[in-house]
This record gives structure tokens, sequence and C-alpha cells, in this order.
């Protein structure tokens, strides 16, 4: 089976760079964005089956992000992760299509978890 290709995208760069360390056994191509203008960049060219994101990125609104994502890569499976543990934030995202939502700090396993169907 392909392996999968991920969007990673935090503006912490360094967040992006672990979370790829972490990934590229299972994936065959990640890439990496710190601001939603690199994403529009990526996605001018390249689709991507999973988009692993927290959802505060410089340049446009948490909801007008994820709703970006979902237009542009219907049928990618977006999972966020944050630092922002509100439940009301988690719910609106779900209703906005995401499939995931995870807290920082998170374990290897809990991230797996959340991508496994993807793999």
């Amino acid at each position: 089976m392909p392996q999968k290709k991920v969007l990673i995208v935090h503006e912490d760069i360094d967040v992006c760079l672990l979370l790829q360390a972490i990934l590229k056994v299972d994936f065959k191509i990640t890439v990496v964005a710190n601001s939603f203008a690199m994403v529009e960049n990526y996605l001018e060219s390249q689709s991507f089956e999973v988009v692993l994101t927290d959802v505060n990125i410089d340049g446009i609104s948490r909801n007008q992000y994820i709703a970006y994502l979902n237009d542009k890569l219907p049928d990618a499976k977006i999972v966020v992760i944050t630092d922002m543990d509100q439940l009301i934030i988690e719910k609106e995202l779900f209703n906005i299509g995401i499939e995931h939502f995870l807290d920082f700090p998170l374990t290897i396993t809990e991230l797996n978890q959340a991508l496994k169907p993807s793999i």
C-alpha cells in the first residue's frame, strides 16, 4: 500500500520538524508550513491525504482556515493538534469538518491512534 502525504502546519517550525521526524516512518512525504501563506502556496501545486495542524495560524481566522482546508482538500483527514484545551472550540471545529482534536502535550501513541486509519 502506498504511503500517504501529510501536511504539517504549526506556527512553531520546531514543532513541525519534530512531528515530521515522528511521522516519516509511516508517511512517504511530509511537508511543513508555519503560516497560512505557506499553506496556500503548497495547496496550489500539491494535494495531501492528511493535514496535521494547529488552529492558530498567522494570516487567517480559525474557522476560515478549517473551511479553506476542507474546500481545497475535500477528501483529506484533518487532525488538529493544539494547546488550546477548550471544549467550545473543539465542538465548533468538529462541526466545520475536522476528524480529530488532540491537545498538547500529546504522546506518540495518541498521535498514531488519530492517524492510524489514514496510514
